[in-house]
């Protein structure tokens, strides 16, 4: 039995990694697209607004109460203005993020089937027959028990 490691072990990695760029993509997504210290210090200025409010009564003091609710008000126009602008550009990241890692690795898979072409990935012993599907699993090598290198991606990116 034959094994090429660095064929074996690299197409498996970079199919893994392929199917599963989401789960990579997903801490670095939120890293870039966390609150900018504009919407923290509008957050910080909204709560102390509001703790403000509530040691205000309404009823004594309501010019007070309703010049601070409008203060309010104008920070929370401004955080939805802020938030609507940062998921715009969060769908954009993550577009870009995910089909922006897909494609040099998918590039890199491509080219590493093109150039190893020739030689396989695996040559199992003759007591292994694999006999209806040989032709198939071996396809532009010679060597009847081998798996190809066109094989061995097209199993480890569909399984």
């Amino acid at each position: 039995m034959y094994i090429d490691f660095f064929l074996f072990l690299t197409i498996l990695a970079l199919c893994l990694l392929n199917a599963n760029i989401s789960y990579f993509a997903g801490p670095l997504l939120k890293w870039l697209n966390k609150a900018s210290s504009q919407e923290k210090n509008l957050l910080e200025q909204k709560l102390k607004l509001r703790k403000e409010q509530t040691q205000i009564s309404m009823v004594d003091n309501f010019a007070k109460h309703a010049k601070i609710q409008r203060k309010i008000n104008g920070i929370d126009e401004e955080l939805s203005q802020l938030k609507s602008d940062r998921q715009a550009n969060h769908l954009f990241t993550r577009l870009f993020l995910q089909y922006g890692m897909k494609v040099p690795i998918s590039a890199l898979l491509f080219l590493i089937v093109i150039l190893c072409r020739s030689s396989p990935v695996l040559v199992l012993n003759k007591e292994y027959d694999l006999f209806p599907f040989s032709v198939l699993i071996s396809y532009p090598l010679e060597d009847v028990n081998g798996v190809s290198v066109h094989m061995w991606a097209l199993c480890c990116s569909s399984v």
